[in-house]
C-alpha cells in the first residue's frame, strides 16, 4: 500500500468573481490551496494514505487553513502552529484574449520563516512509502530550503520512492537561485516531473551536442539525466493555447529503460486552469508502480486527471478513480 508525505505551503487563495480584475473587484472568493497540499488532498480523493507537513500561524486563517485539509482525512500530526502571517495568493481569470495572474503574498509566511529545528524528519517520514517535494518550497525560505534537502536525503537512505517536481516559478527565486538548490535534490530523486528547458537550463544536465528536433533533444537530456542519476522516469505536459479559456494538452513520457510514450491531445474549455499541473502529478501517482513499469497507463491517466482539473473551481482536483477513468475512455457525457 502506498503511503505519501509532502511538505510545503499552503495559502489562502483569493480570487475576484465573473472574471473580475483587483483594481474592480468589490468582492473575493476564498478558497485554500498551494502545489503540494493540492496534491495531497487529490491524493487522499484517490483514497491513499497521506500525511503533510507545514507550518501555520495559529490565528483563525491558519486553522482554517488547517481544517480544509483535515476534511479530507489527510494526516497533519507533523505540521506545526506557529507564526503570525498566512500566506496568500490572488488569481485574476483571464479569458479570452485575457491572460490570468497571480499576485503572491507570501514571503513573510510561517512557514517562509520556519527554522530548521522546528519541524522533525523522523516524524514527517516514518512509515510512508513516498516522498514527493516540489521546486517551490525549495524556493521560500533558506532554513526551509535546507530542511527540505535534507528530507530528501533522509528519505533516499531509508529506501522511500521519492518524487520531484522543478515547478520553477520566476516569482519566487532566480534561475541561478534555483538552480543552486534544485541541483542539491536531483541526485536522489526517482520519478520527475520536468520541462527540457528545467532539466538542462537549472538541472544543468548538458550533452553538448546538436539535435535536429525538439523531441530528439529532450531524449537525448533526458536520457543523460537518467544515465547520471537514481531517476527511473520523467514526465511532463505540453500545452498549446488557442485562447485564455481554451487549451489543448497532452502529455510525455521517458523512462531509464528507454521508453518513450507521447499521450493523445485533449481540448477543452477551462473554468480554473490553476492546480492543472498538480492534479496531472496526483493522477500520475495514484496508479504508477515502479516495479511493474506501467509508465505508459500512468501517464495517461495523469493527463486525463489534469485535464478534468481545468473544469473544477478552486486548486484542488475533486474526483476520484471512475471519474478519471472515463474520461480516459471516451464517457463525457450526463452520469444518470
Amino acid at each position: 500500500m502506498k503511503k505519501f508525505v509532502t511538505l510545503g505551503e499552503i495559502m489562502q487563495r483569493l480570487t475576484p468573481p465573473n472574471h473580475d480584475k483587483l483594481e474592480q473587484c468589490t468582492s473575493l472568493n476564498v478558497t485554500y490551496g498551494g502545489s503540494e497540499a493540492n496534491i495531497a488532498i487529490a491524493l487522499a480523493n484517490f483514497g491513499h494514505d497521506v500525511r503533510f507537513a507545514t507550518k501555520l500561524p495559529n490565528n483563525p486563517l491558519g486553522v482554517a487553513a488547517y481544517r480544509s485539509l483535515r476534511q479530507y482525512g489527510i494526516d497533519l500530526s507533523p505540521t506545526i502552529m506557529g507564526g503570525d502571517i498566512l500566506g496568500t495568493y490572488y488569481v485574476e481569470v483571464g479569458h479570452s484574449i485575457r491572460s490570468s495572474n497571480v499576485v503572491y503574498n507570501r514571503k513573510h509566511s510561517a512557514i517562509a520563516n520556519i527554522k530548521y529545528d522546528e519541524l522533525s524528519l523522523t516524524d514527517i517520514l516514518k512509515d510512508r512509502t513516498h516522498l514527493h517535494v516540489s521546486g517551490i518550497t525549495l524556493a521560500l525560505g533558506e532554513d526551509l530550503k535546507n530542511f527540505t534537502i535534507d528530507l530528501v536525503k533522509k528519505a533516499f537512505d531509508l529506501g522511500l520512492i521519492i518524487s520531484f517536481d522543478f515547478n520553477y516559478r520566476a516569482k519566487l527565486w532566480t534561475v541561478e537561485e534555483a538552480a543552486q538548490a534544485i541541483r542539491q535534490v536531483l541526485p536522489y530523486v526517482h520519478i520527475v516531473f520536468a520541462s527540457l528547458y528545467d532539466i538542462e537550463t537549472i538541472g544543468g544536465y548538458t550533452t553538448g551536442e546538436e539535435y535536429a528536433t525538439v523531441e530528439a533533444h529532450r531524449q537525448g537530456v533526458f536520457t543523460h539525466f537518467m544515465n547520471h542519476s537514481n531517476c527511473k522516469c520523467i514526465f511532463g505536459t505540453m500545452r498549446e493555447q488557442h485562447s485564455t479559456h481554451q487549451n489543448s494538452l497532452s502529455a510525455y513520457c521517458y523512462t531509464a529503460e528507454g521508453l518513450v510514450h507521447y499521450t493523445k491531445k485533449y481540448t477543452f474549455e477551462i473554468v480554473d486552469r490553476v492546480g492543472a499541473g498538480d492534479a496531472f502529478v496526483a493522477g500520475l501517482m495514484n496508479v504508477l508502480n515502479l516495479e511493474e513499469q506501467n509508465y505508459v497507463e500512468a501517464v495517461e491517466y495523469g493527463l486525463a486527471s489534469g485535464v478534468l482539473k481545468h473544469t473544477i473551481n478552486g486548486d484542488v482536483l475533486i474526483a476520484n478513480d471512475s471519474d478519471i477513468k472515463d474520461l480516459c475512455n471516451g464517457s463525457v457525457g450526463m452520469k444518470r
